[in-house]
């Protein structure tokens, strides 16, 4: 890396972790869970496997987005999918491990990383329901 182009203004600091996972709704149970070889996959539940040939995954069933924002309102709510509710609720979990006072910080000095080689899961559910639709 040429270092005389470095900017120095850019620097990165990380502060905090949050994880949302299925089943492992902090940063102490996720270490936990590695360290011990605990596995969170287990039969599907939330939906119907019959004519699916995979009928396990590790599902988020007990997930609760209220316990992580109890400041959203139902009207904004509405607007995201459980995949939303728990990157945000990990990023209050990230802001929190920073021991960061909400408001603390100007937002346009905060950033996360989300990352999924699938795409959202909202996305894929809406595919399946019209390819059945289709199929039927």
């Amino acid at each position: 890396m040429d270092k005389t182009n470095t900017n120095h203004n850019s620097r990165v600091a990380i502060t905090g972790i949050g994880i949302i996972l299925p089943n492992t709704y902090s940063v102490d149970m996720f270490w936990k869970n590695l360290s011990e070889g605990n596995s969170q996959i287990d039969k599907i539940t939330r939906f119907q496997t019959n004519d699916m040939t995979v009928k396990v995954a590790a599902e988020m069933n007990d997930f609760d987005w209220k316990k992580f924002l109890p400041d959203l309102e139902e009207k904004h709510a509405k607007r995201y999918n459980r995949e939303t509710f728990a990157i945000m609720s990990a990023m209050a979990e990230a802001r929190k491990d920073a021991k960061l006072e909400k408001d603390s910080v100007d937002p346009s000095k905060v950033g996360f990383i989300d990352s999924s080689s699938r795409s959202s899961l909202a996305w894929w559910e809406h595919a399946w329901k019209l390819y059945h639709k289709e199929k039927n």
